[in-house]
């Protein structure tokens, strides 16, 4: 879970570097691509207790990164 420490800044730099330079459908594109994967990761998850919850958060962040470019 160290990985989280540096992701976090890393996604919150992409939000307000890259994601709030791009037009309204390409980040709408993107962001509605990570919440899909997010849904399916969250599916899986529920369906199999065994399985790992690294990528449901990775999908998490990645879209609140999407979330925090669009609103900045």
């Amino acid at each position: 879970m160290v990985w989280i420490i540096i992701f976090i800044p890393l996604c919150i730099w992409l939000g307000i570097e890259l994601i709030s330079t791009l037009n309204i459908y390409t980040a709408g594109g993107i962001g509605i691509t990570a919440l899909i994967y997010l849904l399916i990761e969250l599916r899986q998850v529920s369906q199999d207790r065994n399985r790992s919850r690294l990528p449901l958060w990775i999908m998490f962040l990645m879209f609140a990164s999407v979330v925090l470019g669009l609103v900045w």
